[in-house]
C-alpha cells in the first residue's frame, strides 16, 4: 500500500476502546471479491468477527449490527438461526406442558 502504520492508522482507523476500529462502514477495502489487502490487513481484521474470543457473549448486540456490513458475519447468523432455531422449537416443545 505504501503506508506507513502510522500513515495507515491515521487515515483509515480510529481510537476504539483500548483497539482500533475502520473509520468508515463498510471497511473500505472490502470489494464483491473480499477483501482487497488481505494478505497486509491489520490484526483486528485477521480476528474479527471475534467469534473465537470468550466475550463474545458480550459482544453479541455489536456481532449483529456487524451482520449489515460484513459478509463472513452475515453467514455465521445464518447458520446460527438454523441451528439453534431447532433447538429452540424442540425446548418449546418439550417445557410447553410446565409453562401452563
Amino acid at each position: 500500500m505504501g503506508l506507513s502504520t502510522t500513515e495507515f492508522k491515521e487515515t483509515y482507523l480510529r481510537k476504539y476502546n483500548d483497539g482500533w476500529s475502520m473509520k468508515s462502514t463498510p471497511c473500505p477495502f472490502l470489494t464483491p471479491e473480499g477483501c482487497s489487502i488481505y494478505d497486509m490487513r491489520p490484526e483486528t481484521c485477521k480476528e474479527y468477527p471475534y467469534t473465537g474470543k470468550d466475550e463474545i457473549v458480550f459482544r453479541l448486540i455489536n456481532l449483529i449490527n456487524n451482520c449489515k456490513i460484513c459478509p463472513v458475519v452475515f453467514e455465521i447468523f445464518q447458520k446460527l438461526k438454523v441451528i439453534y432455531g431447532r433447538e429452540f422449537r424442540e425446548y418449546k416443545r418439550v417445557m410447553a406442558p410446565y409453562w401452563r
